[in-house]
């Protein structure tokens, strides 16, 4: 869940509230159902909106890299992994080219949609190109 997409959702819903109670002749008790509605509806809108969306051309991404050998607990996690920015668009379970922060790109399947510290998660599922010269362009 991103705190931003609450706090937008929270401003558009409130702001809608008080429009429909201004052109309404209800009395104030409606104006509190609406702006509980609001309320309720901008703290599902994080939750729901990743998945409407996907995963974008330019999003930040966390990497789990193909495991080459067996490693314990949190040295696989600190070892196994790395972050890097998705070049295609995409939903859980599709493939998409990401580029490391070492400049090096990957193809990648989706694991899971961003929440609300964490940034989308993919795993690699073929070695990586070292060089963007090496990619065939179909």
């Amino acid at each position: 869940m991103s705190i931003g997409t609450f706090v937008k959702a929270l401003i558009i819903y409130i702001a809608s509230a008080l429009i429909i109670y201004a052109v309404s002749p209800f009395s104030m008790d409606f104006l509190w159902k609406l702006l509980a509605l609001a309320f309720g509806a901008a703290l599902l809108t994080p939750f729901i909106y990743p998945h409407v969306r996907g995963v974008r051309k330019g999003d930040s991404v966390y990497v789990e890299l193909a495991q080459t050998r067996t490693l314990p607990g949190i040295v696989r996690i600190l070892i196994n992994s790395g972050s890097g920015i998705a070049m295609e668009n995409g939903r859980i379970g599709s493939k998409l080219m990401v580029m490391m922060n070492d400049g090096s790109f990957r193809q990648c399947v989706i694991l899971r949609y961003p929440g609300l510290f964490s940034p989308t998660v993919v795993r690699e599922v073929k070695p990586g190109v070292e060089s963007p010269a090496e990619i065939s362009v179909v």
